[in-house]
């Protein structure tokens, strides 16, 4: 089933969006999840409160590369690159996303 507007309308913050996505990807409904992150990749220009955090690119990598948008993913990256992120957290976060873009990935080009 298709993400409902109402669903999507009802989430504020991010917060809110990472408890949906952490759903849909647990479920294997990438389809769903992809939804997701495109609502966020839209909204993210406009709501600081959208901003994707380690936890929602954690939670993306999965389905953006089962759809193989992997442009979509380095965007992103780039978001987070942008916030204001103390050193080891920033670290720590790449780690955990390298090791899941290794284990997750069809060619390992990207990574």
């Amino acid at each position: 089933s298709d993400v409902s507007a109402a669903k999507m309308a009802a989430a504020d913050d991010i917060y809110t969006y990472n408890a949906m996505l952490k759903a849909h990807v647990t479920s294997g409904e990438y389809e769903q999840a992809n939804q997701i992150i495109d609502t966020l990749l839209f909204a993210n220009i406009n709501d600081a409160l959208l901003s994707p955090d380690r936890y929602t690119i954690d939670l993306a990598i999965v389905p953006l590369l089962k759809y193989n948008r992997e442009d979509d993913l380095i965007a992103l990256f780039k978001v987070f690159n942008e916030q204001e992120v103390d050193e080891a957290t920033f670290s720590d976060a790449y780690g955990a996303f390298l090791t899941r873009i290794v284990m997750h990935a069809k060619n390992v080009k990207m990574a």
